[in-house]
Parts: structure tokens; C-alpha cells; sequence
């Protein structure tokens, strides 16, 4: 059971939802987490690049800036050489931390949203020809499936610690993910297959245009289906933007944690606890800022730091040739070569660390925001997180080995008949001869 100050006498219209939150910011920053982001962050740009490489000519300019874009691996990191530790910095950096959280750019919380959700609202945007449709869906099918492995295993992590109090390791995590792929694939796509078939209920029809006044005529006087399904088609896009990334939290946390206990759990809470959702997700913007400018500065700090003491014994040439935080060693040499792509490599990670814990809390959050919001519309408490380990400890035992057949069994229900006939017997044999 997890302990009674993680969850049992939490309520969600106290603090409680704040605490959560903020206790999210040490989960967000835990290795196995940070693996687990820095290495989905690293994977997203492959598919666009493929995407490119297959749809986009050297000719399309918007989607080649598309491409550059979405294939980059610069996340909004800032350069330290940019920044002063002095006392305004630090001062003033906590602000700045915060409101860019919530700009939609990337390497914030809102471009982790926006990274799934620019596919999707191109997708149904009405493009000159196939190229653009293809790219986008081929960029958000790799960055969905990113999303579900990564974000799995990160909000399997998030809702057994948040709400049980108990560690998972990496290795179950990335199990469970792997377990659950499906659902954490399907799920959001569930929701967009189903507006795609309803749209098809309308082209189809509309096909009557083609035949020219007759046809305009009779699509003109069944056009009230069209404005209904569409209607149904824009409220399931609008609760699905809201709360798909509730579907994660489902998956992660209930014992089903299917494609349709996520869909139904997301659309429940988000229509249900709207006021509620929205205070969360600006509390958690605010605390993931806060934390953003902390990991941000020790970061940066561990560069600097690391740059400083290295220079007590070298020239600032040597530096400059060697250490070129840019990428761009100014030197022929190869062991030089190799040396300065070897620290300016190691830099980078540790830099590319800040990017890795905006994603890490924004799954991390997310969980969090899913079991407040159970809680708050099911009243189930923070530490009901399915374990699949309890579920096989408490099973009953087996009445017989797995091996055995059904024949056997009855062989042997067969034989225990026939000794109890033989005892009867025996028993009226006795009585007969008193």
C-alpha cells in the first residue's frame, strides 16, 4: 500500500493538486525518465526526415521549411556562453522560465503539445496535392508512435510513483509500454478514424454534385446531415485536442487501460472538470517553468563550470581551438579533431538535458493531472494505480497442475465415485453380518 502522504488523505480541492504537481518536478528529473525523454527527442526528427526525403521536393519551399524544422534537433536550448550568472539573471530568470512555458514553440510544454498536434491540423486542412497530406501524416503517424512507446513508459513511471509512492524501474517501464503499445498508438487515432469515416458519409453523397443541377438539388435538401455529422466531427476534434494526452494517464493507471477506457476516461474528465483541467495545466505550466529555469541554470552551470576549471591551465586560444561549443573545431589534426567532437558531444548532452526534462514533465504532469482529475470525478483515491504483480499474487491456486486434462480430471473424479460406492458397500456387508 503507499503511504498515507502521498495520497490517502488527499483531497484535490485543497493543495493536494499543487503538491502533486510539484512532486512531479523530481519525477520528471530521475535518470530513468530522462533516458527515456532524451532518447524520444533524438528519434522524433527521423520520420520527418524520411517524410522528406519520400514527399518533398527541392522545389516546395513551405515544406522543405516544414522538414528543417520538424528534423531538427534544436529544441529552444539557449547557449550558455549567452547568459551571466549575475544577480538580475537570476532573479529575473524565474519569470522568464515561466512565461515561455506557455509560448507553443519548441523545447516548451506547449511545443510538446503542439508537436502531435500540428500533424493532426494539417491533416484536415484542404491542400493543392498529395505531397502535403502524406508528409504530415507520415510526420505525425513516427511522432504519435514516439509519443506512445516514450510517453508510455514515462507516465507508467509518473502514476505508480505520484500515486503509490513506489519506484518502478526503467526496465519494467519500457515493458509495460512495449505491453500496451496498441492502446497508447490507437488511442488518440480512434477518435480521428472515426471523423475521417463520418467525412466519407458526407463525399460520398456529395458525389451528386458532379451531375449538375439535379444533383446540387438533392445534396442541397439532405445538406442538414452534412451540418449534423460535421457537428458531431468538430466536437470530437475540439475534446480530443483538450484531452488526449488524459489517454496516457488511463493506459498507464487502470487495469483495463485499453483504446476505449482511455477514450471514454479523456472525453469524461475533460467535459465533465473543464475549470478543473485548466487550473491544473496552468499550475503545471507554472511549476514546469520554475523548473525549466532550475535545470536550465545548473545545466549551464555544469558547461561553465567545466569550461572554467579546464582553463586555469590553458590559453585562451587553446580553448577556442579545442573546445568550439558550436561544432566547428578549428583544426586539421585529427586526435584534435576527435578530441574537441568527443567534449563538444558530451556538452551537448548535458545541454540537450534541458530539452529532455520538458518533455519528461509534460508526460510526467499529465499523469498527474489524470489521477486528480479520477479522483475529483470518481472519487477514487491516487494510489488505485493497477499492479500487475498484486493482481498474480492474490490469484486463487489451481485446483489441479496445467497439465493435466480434462480426461484425467474426470478419470480421477471417476475413481474417487468408485471407492466411495466400494465404502458403502463394505459398510452394508458389516451391518448384514451383525
Amino acid at each position: 500500500m503507499a503511504d498515507d502522504q502521498t495520497s490517502g488523505y488527499c483531497d484535490t480541492n485543497s493543495c493536494c493538486g499543487v503538491s502533486l504537481l510539484g512532486r512531479a518536478f523530481s519525477v520528471s528529473i530521475s535518470i530513468p525518465v530522462l533516458i527515456l525523454a532524451t532518447t524520444a527527442l533524438a528519434l522524433i526528427p527521423v520520420g520527418w526526415q524520411l517524410g522528406g526525403k519520400l514527399f518533398v521536393d527541392a522545389d516546395s519551399t513551405t515544406l522543405n521549411e516544414v522538414v528543417d524544422n520538424k528534423s531538427s534537433l534544436d529544441y529552444g536550448i539557449p547557449d550558455p556562453n549567452e547568459q551571466s550568472p549575475s544577480n538580475e539573471v537570476i532573479l529575473l530568470a524565474p519569470w522568464e522560465g515561466i512565461k515561455r512555458e506557455f509560448s507553443p514553440q519548441r523545447g516548451t510544454l506547449s511545443g510538446v503539445y503542439k508537436e502531435l498536434v500540428d500533424p493532426a491540423t494539417n491533416f484536415f486542412e484542404r491542400h493543392e496535392d498529395f505531397k502535403g497530406p502524406a508528409l504530415w501524416t507520415l510526420g505525425g503517424l513516427w511522432t504519435l508512435l514516439v509519443y506512445a512507446f516514450f510517453g508510455g513508459a514515462i507516465s507508467r513511471i509518473a502514476v505508480v510513483q505520484l500515486g503509490r509512492g513506489e519506484r518502478v524501474s526503467l526496465t519494467d517501464a519500457v515493458r509495460y509500454s512495449f505491453g500496451k503499445l496498441q492502446s497508447y498508438f490507437m488511442a488518440p487515432l480512434f477518435v480521428i478514424v472515426a471523423v475521417v469515416l463520418m467525412g466519407l458519409l458526407i463525399a460520398v453523397p456529395s458525389l451528386l454534385l458532379n451531375l449538375g443541377e439535379i444533383g446540387t438539388a438533392v445534396v442541397a435538401i439532405f445538406w442538414f446531415i452534412a451540418i449534423i455529422l460535421a457537428t458531431a466531427m468538430a466536437v470530437m476534434l475540439v475534446v480530443l485536442a483538450f484531452g488526449w494526452p488524459l489517454m496516457w494517464g488511463a493506459i498507464s493507471a487502470e487495469e483495463t487501460g485499453d483504446v476505449f477506457e482511455a477514450t471514454s476516461r479523456s472525453f469524461s474528465y475533460t467535459i465533465q472538470r473543464p475549470l478543473k483541467y485548466a487550473c491544473y495545466v496552468v499550475v503545471a505550466l507554472i511549476i514546469g517553468g520554475l523548473g525549466w529555469w532550475l535545470v536550465q541554470l545548473v545545466t549551464s552551470l555544469v558547461v561553465q563550470l567545466a569550461i572554467w576549471s579546464a582553463s586555469w591551465f590553458w590559453t585562451a586560444d587553446n580553448i577556442k581551438q579545442i573546445l568550439d561549443l558550436t561544432g566547428n573545431v578549428a583544426t586539421t589534426d585529427s586526435v584534435l579533431t576527435f578530441s574537441a567532437s568527443v567534449i563538444g558531444f558530451l556538452n551537448g548532452l548535458v545541454l540537450f538535458l534541458l530539452a529532455a526534462y520538458t518533455f519528461s514533465y509534460f508526460w510526467v504532469g499529465y499523469a498527474g493531472i489524470y489521477l486528480l482529475l479520477r479522483k475529483d470525478a470518481d472519487q477514487t483515491e491516487l494510489d488505485e494505480v493497477f499492479m500487475p504483480s498484486e493482481d498474480a499474487q492474490f490469484e486463487l491456486p489451481q485446483l489441479h497442475e496445467p497439465g493435466d486434462t480434462d480426461e484425467s480430471a474426470e478419470a480421477d473424479d471417476s475413481g474417487e465415485a468408485d471407492e466411495a460406492a466400494e465404502a458403502d458397500e463394505d459398510a452394508a456387508d458389516d451391518g448384514t453380518d451383525e
